[in-house]
């Protein structure tokens, strides 16, 4: 098997790759690694007569290259796929397994022909949390309320684009640009008092917006969908964290927390992935996660972190959370941003409940969610579309 390591994305991809070579090595494969050059995986797969590509997320012009090659691809994707131009029938393969902590993702590739299949994502961090030294551990609890990840307000958000590009047109013609500025405000709104609910419905509403509009047949909903998802997003997390103006919240991630209007946030700065941020997930009181608005189908693995750090935890509900969790035995599910506020408000008083489900979660992870746990269902998946004996 080639194993794909890929240093222009996450640690974790990288982490997850390494630790899967003594798994592999252990079931009698023999491993190779390299980087993600299409020329260099080419020239590797040829040497070695492989049979198996893998790589942690999705790579496709891997696909169509393991298939010229009559080499089996496997990806693991963790993140969820937004970019249409991902699901594009060019891609496919029949020799491609595409695994995914997103259900609808899932269905998506399922429909253009690959194998498919659900799997949720694992812990990655390097930090060994049990290994930790006594002055880590004294630390613990001391930082009220926490998230860690980004706001969604970085310059380099897609949505900042489409709205230069829409207001710069207005040179031009102002009516047309006016029109889709309304469009577009009106969808957000609206998704905004969705959000509010827990509810996420904003591919529907660009297309009944589109159809009542001037741009219907010019535009289609993909042109949009991306960009609005974007800042749908960071719409939600505002919503959400908004409610916690009561609390010490700390905020650690990119420097875009510093343009989120919300004074009682204290800014953390950027959590190293492998080392600082499971310290932040067992040294918090609670540990807050908001899932995207646009990924409540699937799982972040961010989840899966905070409880291999033995961390309390509070999310927003996804689709597939119930299918790995015990609702307020493992962590704490709520819906909206004011249930949000009042969880926080409860267990923030009731520290022997909290610090058990933080027990339960780390106990529930150890047995079912790691790698290990992963890596046999990866090999199962394998067998049942016979990639693999």
């Amino acid at each position: 098997m080639l194993l794909i390591k890929d240093s222009s994305k996450p640690s974790y991809r990288s982490t997850i790759v390494d630790r899967m070579k003594p798994l592999l090595k252990a079931a009698g494969w023999q491993v190779y690694f390299c980087g993600y050059d299409l020329e260099k995986i080419e020239s590797r797969i040829r040497a070695r007569n492989i049979d198996v590509l893998f790589s942690i997320s999705f790579y496709p012009r891997c696909s169509y290259l393991a298939s010229t090659l009559q080499c089996h691809y496997v990806c693991w994707d963790f993140d969820k796929i937004i970019n249409p131009d991902l699901f594009h029938p060019q891609f496919f393969s029949p020799s491609t397994l595409f695994l995914s902590t997103y259900r609808e993702d899932v269905f998506k590739m399922r429909d253009l022909g690959y194998h498919a299949e659900v799997l949720p994502a694992c812990p990655a961090f390097l930090l060994d949390i049990d290994q930790m030294g006594e002055g880590d551990v004294a630390n613990a609890q001391a930082i009220d309320i926490s998230f860690v990840g980004s706001s969604v307000s970085s310059i380099t958000n897609s949505f900042l684009d489409l709205k230069k590009q829409i207001l710069s047109s207005g040179a031009t013609n102002s009516s047309s640009s006016n029109e889709l500025w309304r469009l577009v405000q009106s969808v957000l709104e609206e998704q905004r008092e969705l959000s509010k609910r827990g509810l996420f419905r904003l591919r529907e509403l660009i297309e009944e917006h589109l159809f009542t509009s001037s741009f219907k047949g010019v535009l289609d909903v993909d042109s949009l969908f991306n960009p609005l998802a974007k800042e749908s997003s960071r719409i939600q997390r505002k919503l959400f964290l908004s409610k916690l103006c009561e609390f010490q919240v700390s905020v650690f991630g990119p420097e875009d927390w510093q343009e989120v209007d919300l004074p009682f946030l204290s800014y953390g700065g950027y959590a190293n992935y492998d080392f600082e941020a499971p310290k932040i997930f067992m040294n918090s009181r609670i540990n807050v996660n908001i899932a995207r608005s646009y990924a409540l189908d699937g799982m972040s693995d961010r989840v899966f972190n905070v409880l291999a750090a033995g961390g309390f935890l509070v999310t927003n509900e996804t689709e597939t959370m119930k299918d790995c969790f015990d609702f307020g035995k493992d962590l704490v599910v709520v819906k909206t941003p004011e249930e949000l506020r009042e969880a926080c408000r409860y267990y923030m008083e009731h520290e022997a409940e909290r610090v058990q489900i933080a027990e339960n979660g780390k106990r529930r992870l150890n047995t079912d969610h790691r790698l290990k746990n992963r890596f046999d269902q990866i090999l199962g998946f394998c067998r049942k579309y016979a990639l693999i004996p």
